[in-house]
């Protein structure tokens, strides 16, 4: 599976750009975030906002917008919200922000002018910097999106996947690669980190991702995330690289090899005495249901049941 431009655009032309916004209740962000985009100096081609089922004023602000298209996705989630987004999106390059992302009045200049000038055969996706809008408190803001992004996710997630990831608060990717990968997308974002899975989909279809600190959004949503939230990210977050065993994570590929080899000896004779072990009950992963015996009871804790904490589809 390689991405293949098809000769939709090269080096030299100005691709087309669409913008798709996921949103499920978001009445207190969507408006700010609409507004950014309507300041830009080079303005987007198309706006796509995906309402996901939202029981709040999200669908009234998306709509009296004029150059917004408002979809609707009635599956909660979302993988399938922004699925939606970038299946309908008709642009070259398919940009992808959260319905609280603020995005720099040259963003979407930037996005077209780094496509326009690599080309599609060069680069796959883009990603960029972020800063929290804190009022009175402007230099906070901006060490704590430099903590969270530049010197947190981005090189964390690197480690795991051995390349440039994208953020899915501020990307763009082009049509090529989203075609190319959007079968293979996983569809749940309670069990494989979407944005960690899209960039790890395009490294394995030999796609490159770019990161450009130029390409600058804002967010007000700064909030402190529950310990039982924060420990459902840890635990998620090495499972997109997982579920495609990159060679970056060795360590996962060699315990995985490990426990392919079966039990010692003296697992075999204890399990044969105590009986076959039921399987747990229950949805898991697709790596969870190869976990057959017992040697494996380690990597199905890794990859097994993991649910959302807060109990809402997002």
């Amino acid at each position: 599976m390689n991405i293949d431009d098809s000769g939709r655009h090269g080096g030299s032309a100005r691709p087309t750009v669409s913008i798709v916004i996921p949103a499920w209740n978001e009445q207190d962000y969507l408006g700010e975030c609409l507004d950014a985009i309507a300041a830009q100096t080079d303005p987007p081609d198309e706006v796509i906002v995906v309402d996901n089922g939202s029981t709040d004023d999200t669908h009234r602000i998306a709509v009296s917008y004029p150059f917004v298209t408002v979809l609707e996705e009635p599956v909660p989630g979302i993988v399938p919200a922004r699925n939606r987004g970038l299946n309908a999106a008709t642009g070259d390059v398919l940009a992808r922000i959260d319905a609280d992302s603020i995005v720099d009045p040259d963003w979407v200049a930037v996005v077209r002018a780094h496509f326009a000038r690599a080309g599609a055969e060069e680069v796959a996706g883009i990603t960029g910097s972020g800063d929290a809008l804190i009022d009175g408190h402007p230099a906070l803001g901006h060490l704590l999106g430099k903590a969270t992004l530049e010197y947190g996710y981005y090189p964390i997630s690197e480690m795991l996947t051995g390349g440039q990831v994208m953020v899915g608060c501020n990307m763009a990717i082009t049509r090529a690669a989203w075609e190319a990968i959007r079968e293979d997308a996983f569809p749940d974002h309670t069990k494989v980190h979407e944005d960690l899975d899209l960039s790890v989909l395009i490294h394995r279809a030999d796609g490159h991702i770019h990161h450009l600190p130029e390409m600058r959004i804002r967010t007000r949503r700064v909030e402190l995330e529950p310990p039982a939230k924060l420990w459902w990210r840890l635990r998620i977050w090495p499972n997109a690289v997982t579920r495609h065993r990159t060679p970056a994570m060795s360590m996962w590929s060699r315990r995985n090899r490990e426990s392919r080899s079966g039990p010692k000896p003296r697992a075999r004779i204890r399990r044969a005495r105590k009986g076959r072990r039921r399987r747990p009950e229950g949805p898991t992963m697709a790596l969870t249901d190869r976990c057959q015996h017992a040697g494996r009871r380690r990597s199905a804790r890794l990859y097994g049941q993991v649910c959302l904490p807060t109990g809402t589809p997002w």
